[in-house]
């Protein structure tokens, strides 16, 4: 059976509710077939912004190609969330012949190793936000899981949905973004209960971030933007005619969306990067072959822009920096920059799809 079928005997679509996340001493409860690894102590991690620190402090942190410690399989990375520079999390999907055979979980504390924490029956986890370390909120295909300590359970549930971003300015304000079929979605915690929003769309909808409880963006396909919070969104379509796959700010005055598509039968990759101001969107840069798919900063002066374009055999990842002026190419990646995070300037974290088995790009002090 598929994991996004769990729960569900012969019912097209069925919610679950949950007040909150799971609580270390109600013992393991985790609501059907999750197997969680108590030998190691994990979390998980995002594409989206959290209170961190600073960052370690060096005068010149190095670029690290990093795999999964014992596990020499090839993954599809999407999410990456840290509650600081040693307690990282990484969520996706593990491939067998190129096909996604089960969500993982992934931590890092420190030591130079990321070890598996979790494996289900999904096809693969989409994303990741967490309150703390032992507060994670994990999105899959049709449901929303909450992972803590060593155990784990789902939140909520819509089988008929695909989610793909995750959000939120505390533990009783998170967003979720996607489809259920063709219908452009929004589903809300508000500490209580969970409730959906159609958007009344038709659009894809990929990411969510937000400056704050009532100041939220969603990007989607065909250059579209929802600018606003729950119950109340405005519709923005920036004229691009390219996709959007990523949103992260330093500000609401101060936000940055990304993504592009690919020119169909010639293999070349169009990328588009946006930014706004608190007013409008201006377009930064819509000439690059690079195909974007993730951005995130420490700062204004400090945003990172990672992504992919194609070579003479394969696809390459690309990982562009911005310091507030100008940008930069760094240390080229294998791999395709899914999702990005980071604690500080000095320590940041881009995960993708690994072309080589190198599916972790990391930035820290030695």
């Amino acid at each position: 059976m598929n994991g996004r079928m769990l729960f569900l005997l012969g019912l097209s679509w069925m919610l679950m509710l949950v007040a909150g996340c799971v609580d270390d001493d109600s013992g393991n409860d985790s609501g059907g077939d999750v197997d969680t690894d108590s030998d190691t102590d994990s979390d998980t991690d995002s594409d989206t912004d959290s209170d961190t620190d600073t960052g370690q402090e060096c005068e010149e942190p190095t670029w690290h190609d990093e795999g999964i410690v014992d596990y020499p399989v090839e993954h599809r990375l999407e999410g990456v969330w840290g509650q600081d520079t040693n307690d990282i999390f990484i969520v996706g999907g593990e491939k067998n012949d190129g096909f996604e055979v089960g969500a993982v979980l992934l931590r890092w504390q420190g030591g130079g190793q990321w070890t598996q924490s979790l494996h289900v029956e999904y096809e693969s986890f989409r994303g990741i936000w967490g309150v703390s370390a032992d507060e994670l909120y994990i999105i899959a295909d049709g449901a929303v899981l909450c992972f803590g300590g060593d155990e784990s359970e789902v939140l909520y549930e819509n089988t008929g949905a695909i989610w793909r971003g995750i959000w939120g300015s505390g533990a009783a304000d998170i967003y979720v973004v996607g489809n259920v079929g063709a219908v452009a979605t929004v589903a809300h915690f508000d500490g209580g209960s969970w409730s959906e929003e159609d958007l009344g769309s038709d659009v894809w909808l990929n990411r969510v971030w937000g400056s704050g409880a009532g100041d939220v963006f969603i990007v989607g396909d065909n250059g579209t933007l929802f600018h606003g919070a729950a119950g109340s969104w405005a519709v923005e379509v920036v004229d691009t005619g390219r996709n959007l796959e990523a949103v992260w700010g330093s500000g609401a005055g101060d936000v940055w969306a990304v993504g592009g598509d690919w020119i169909a039968y010639n293999d070349v990759g169009t990328g588009i990067i946006l930014r706004f101001d608190g007013v409008v969107w201006q377009v930064v840069d819509d000439e690059t072959y690079t195909v974007f798919h993730s951005v995130w900063g420490s700062g204004a002066n400090d945003v990172y822009f990672g992504g992919e374009v194609p070579d003479e055999e394969d696809l390459e990842g690309r990982l562009w920096h911005f310091d507030g002026s100008s940008f930069a190419e760094a240390p080229r990646p294998y791999a395709d920059f899914q999702a990005i995070w980071g604690a500080g300037a000095n320590h940041v974290v881009g995960v993708g799809n690994g072309f080589h088995h190198e599916e972790i790009r990391h930035l820290r002090c030695d």
